[in-house]
């Protein structure tokens, strides 16, 4: 069964307890901190301006065509941030067994 449901007003501090199974004997979850997802996207963000700036840097084009290119992937990268942050914040969904989902702002 997909479970949907949603977080308000998520931030980099909330922690996610997702259930996993029943008639276990201790508790079996899933912890989702955003934290720890934003630390994830923003390393694939370094990565690939990394990447973006050494594929451009090989370019033999002229100067401002490398800017204007390079330029132009930051500004992607950026929105492509903003919006995986904002939906992150805004819904979660997962597939799991009919459960509550305790949902955790510290």
């Amino acid at each position: 069964m997909l479970t949907v449901f949603r977080v308000c007003k998520a931030d980099e501090n909330t922690n996610i307890q997702i259930p996993l199974m029943d008639n276990v004997q201790a508790p079996l979850f899933v912890d989702l901190n955003l934290s720890t997802v934003t630390q994830q996207i923003k390393r694939v963000i370094q990565q690939e301006v990394k990447r973006s700036v050494q594929d451009r840097s090989k370019d033999s084009g002229n100067c401002d065509r490398k800017i204007d290119s390079l330029e132009k992937t930051l500004q992607d990268l950026v929105g492509n941030y903003t919006n995986t942050l904002n939906q992150l914040s805004k819904t979660i969904e997962t597939i799991s067994p009919e459960h509550k989902i305790k949902a955790t702002t510290f």
